[in-house]
C-alpha cells in the first residue's frame, strides 16, 4: 500500500476543499430564494446599507425584502446572484463600483402538506429535498378510519393534482414507482364513501364506492345477486333513516335510468329474498340473511348476525316489513339481561318480537344528540358535532321564536355524576358580547329549554312527544 507524504496529502486536502466549496457555491448560485429565508447582504465599503450575519434580513412571506434606497426588493424566485446584480444596478446610480454579497445564512423550511383524512393532518418540515407518500402519511399519524384508498391527490405546485391508489401502494413492498412529495406539495386523502350492501349478494358488506356509483354499482361490488333474490324490488336505507324502494327489475332493464339510483355515503341497500329468510344490516358483527324458523325473535336474528357492534344504537333499531311503515325496536333491556352466546341464550320476552319471512332489521350506529325544546321554530333532538355550543343546537332548530320567546331564561339541563345540572344563558348577552363564557359546548344528552309565554318545559316534551312519554325520552336521550 502506498504512504502519502505530507506534501500529497496537503495537495489532497487543497483539492477536497476547492471541490466542497465550488459545490456549495454551485448549490447557492442555483437555490431560488422565498419567504422565511434569512439573508444577510453586503454593500462592500457601504456598512450603513450592509446586513451582516449577526443582523441579517428575512424575506417577508409576499415575497420581498426592505432595503435602503430601493424601497422594496422582490426576491421571491430569484438566485442571490440576480438579486445582486438587481440591488447593484440600483446602488450605481447613486454610488461607483457598487459590490454587493449575498448569502443565505439561513433557508427557509422545506415544508410538505398532508391533509384530509390522516390522524395529524398539517404542515411538515422535510430534512431531505423529497419524500415518499407512504412516508408522509406516517408522519401525518397515520390513516383515520374513514381515509378512503382509492380517493387521494398529489398537489404540486406546478403541475395537475395527481390521483393516488392508495389501496395498491400501502400493499406493495416495491417503492420504486411511488410518487414523492418535494417541498410546497400537498396530499390530500378524502373521505371514503361507504355503502352496506345485504341481502341476497354474493358477498353481504360495507363497500367503498365512487362518488358516482348506483344501485347496480353497489350490487356488482357485492359479487351480484344470488339465485334467490327478489329481482323485481330492493330496498335502499338513507343515512337519515329516509327508506327508498327501488324497482330493481327497472334498474336491470335499463341501467343508465332514473330507477338505478345514485347511492351516498352511509347507505344501506338491501336485496330480499322471495323465501323465508330475514335480513340484518347495519352495526352487527356478520350482516346478512338467516332462515326465519317459526317463532325467530329480533333478539335472536341479531345473536345469528354475531351480535352488535360496540357503535350499535340498540334503542332505536329498525323493522322494515313489507307494505307496513317502518317500526322502531328498543332491543337494549333484551340485550342487556340475555347473554349473546348462542341462539338459545336469547329467550323471548313481552318486548321481543317475533319476526316474518321478508323483514329486516337495520341497526344504526349510535350518533350524538342534544334535545332543544320550547319556544324555538322547530322543536326536537338535533345531532351534534365536536365543537358545537349552545348557539349552535339553536340554530339547528330554527331559533327562538321571535315576541314569543324569553331568550334571557334560557336553561341547560345536564346529567352529570347521577344528578341533573342546570345552567341559565341570556342569549341576549351573548348575541351583544357581554358574556360569551355562557355560550357552553353541548354534550350528548343535554337538554336546552327556550320559555315563552305560554310555555312549560312539560307542555313542550308533551306536545313533542305525546304516545311515546317524556320519562321514555329522557331515559333515551340521557343514556
Amino acid at each position: 500500500m502506498k504512504e502519502w507524504t505530507h506534501t500529497e496529502c496537503g495537495a489532497l486536502l487543497l483539492i477536497a476543499l476547492m471541490v466542497a466549496g465550488a459545490t456549495a457555491a454551485t448549490a447557492q448560485d442555483e437555490y431560488q430564494l422565498g419567504p422565511k429565508d434569512v439573508l444577510s447582504i453586503v454593500v462592500v465599503g457601504h456598512e450603513e446599507l450592509s446586513y451582516r450575519e449577526r443582523e441579517p434580513i428575512m424575506v417577508r412571506p409576499d415575497g420581498k425584502i426592505s432595503f435602503p434606497l430601493m424601497s422594496e426588493v422582490d426576491v421571491a424566485g430569484k438566485t442571490p446572484a440576480e438579486v445582486e446584480e438587481l440591488i447593484e444596478a440600483a446602488l450605481s446610480k447613486r454610488y461607483k463600483h457598487v459590490d454587493v454579497a449575498i448569502n443565505v445564512v439561513r433557508p427557509r423550511p422545506k415544508r410538505i402538506y398532508v391533509l384530509g383524512e390522516v390522524r395529524q393532518p398539517g404542515p411538515f418540515d422535510l430534512e431531505n429535498e423529497d419524500i415518499g407518500v407512504r412516508e408522509a402519511i406516517a408522519l401525518a399519524g397515520g390513516l383515520t378510519p374513514q381515509a378512503s384508498r382509492r380517493k387521494c391527490y398529489l398537489y404540486g405546485r406546478d403541475s395537475e393534482p395527481m390521483p393516488i391508489d392508495l389501496a395498491a401502494m400501502l400493499s406493495d413492498t416495491d417503492n420504486g414507482d411511488e410518487p414523492r412529495l418535494a417541498p410546497g406539495d400537498a396530499l390530500f386523502v378524502q373521505k371514503k364513501n361507504v355503502v352496506t350492501v345485504a341481502g341476497e349478494v354474493e358477498m353481504p358488506g360495507q363497500y367503498e364506492m365512487e362518488d358516482s356509483a348506483r344501485v347496480l354499482d353497489a350490487i356488482a361490488a357485492a359479487g351480484g345477486l344470488t339465485t334467490r333474490s327478489d329481482r323485481c324490488e330492493a330496498t335502499l336505507l338513507r343515512a337519515d333513516h329516509k327508506n327508498n324502494t327501488i324497482d330493481l327489475e327497472a334498474a336491470l332493464a335499463a341501467p343508465a335510468s332514473d330507477a338505478n339510483v345514485l347511492v351516498r355515503d352511509g347507505d344501506g341497500l338491501h336485496i330480499a329474498e322471495a323465501n323465508n329468510e330475514v335480513y340484518v344490516s347495519g352495526a352487527v358483527e356478520e350482516p346478512g340473511a338467516f332462515y326465519a324458523g317459526d317463532g325467530l325473535t329480533a333478539a335472536q336474528a341479531l345473536a345469528l348476525a354475531g351480535g352488535a357492534k360496540q357503535e350499535a344504537e340498540l334503542a332505536h333499531v329498525k323493522l322494515l316489513r313489507s307494505g307496513q311503515q317502518p317500526q322502531i325496536l328498543d332491543l337494549r333491556p333484551l340485550v342487556e339481561r340475555t347473554p349473546a352466546t348462542g341462539l338459545e341464550q336469547f329467550a323471548s320476552t313481552g318486548d321481543d318480537v317475533v319476526l316474518e319471512r321478508g323483514d329486516t332489521l337495520v341497526v344504526p350506529e349510535r350518533f350524538e344528540r342534544v334535545l332543544v325544546l320550547g319556544s324555538v321554530r322547530e322543536p326536537g333532538a338535533y345531532p351534534i358535532e365536536p365543537g358545537d355550543r349552545v348557539t349552535d343546537a339553536l340554530a339547528a332548530a330554527g331559533g327562538p321564536i321571535p315576541k314569543q320567546s324569553r331568550t334571557g331564561r334560557i336553561r341547560l339541563m345536564r346529567r352529570e355524576d347521577e344528578r341533573v345540572t342546570r345552567y341559565k344563558i341570556d342569549l341576549r348577552k351573548l348575541k351583544d358580547g357581554r358574556n360569551p363564557s355562557q355560550d357552553q359546548l353541548v354534550q350528548h344528552g343535554d337538554l336546552i329549554f327556550v320559555p315563552g309565554a305560554k310555555t312549560s318545559l312539560q307542555d313542550s316534551m308533551w306536545t313533542l312527544y305525546t304516545g311515546v312519554g317524556a320519562a321514555r325520552f329522557l331515559t333515551d336521550i340521557f343514556d
